[in-house]
């Protein structure tokens, strides 16, 4: 096509904030073409900076929970924010395993550390480390409610019945 101009739009310079291309901009970016009687490339690029992901990561995942780390720590270490942190394991099912098994080996460092405490082999603080249970890994106090299965349903007992003198 010799001397045909090649126009390169960026696929994100024609959507909206919700990622879609709208009309009104696939007709601007048309005009824009036909103006410059020019060829239209669209770049499939994402906008940013490349991904720092990489599947190495998911061996490592689980160690860097295995001192009990949270999220926010794993993701300092791996110089990442928390939302990057979700979405890939929302993207990646391998990382996302992973997550779990690190999950696992925070839970169970932290369980290790409330038997030493229990026991006497460390000093800690109980009712941090409650704390730290019930809201890192969804621990709950223990409700026992006994029912023996039947429930007897009656005529109410009159108002003398229910309070005698």
């Amino acid at each position: 096509m010799g001397n045909i101009k090649t126009v390169s739009i960026k696929a994100v310079n024609i959507k909206d904030t919700f990622g879609k291309a709208t009309d009104e901009a696939i007709r601007k970016a048309i005009e824009a073409v036909k103006k410059e009687n020019a060829e239209l490339v669209i770049l499939d690029k994402k906008p940013g900076r490349p991904t720092k992901y990489s599947d190495k990561l998911c061996k490592l995942l689980p160690y860097l929970f295995s001192n009990g780390e949270s999220v926010l720590e794993v993701c300092t270490y791996l110089d990442i924010t928390k939302e990057t942190f979700y979405q890939w394991v929302k993207d990646y099912k391998e990382f996302s395993d992973s997550y779990k098994k690190g999950l696992d080996l925070s839970e169970a460092w932290w369980i290790r550390l409330g038997r030493s405490g229990a026991t006497g082999a460390k000093k800690i603080n109980p009712a941090t480390w409650i704390f730290n249970m019930k809201n890192r890994h969804g621990w709950t106090d223990k409700k026992e409610v006994r029912h023996d299965g039947n429930i007897s349903i009656g005529k109410p007992p009159s108002p003398e019945e229910a309070y005698p003198d």
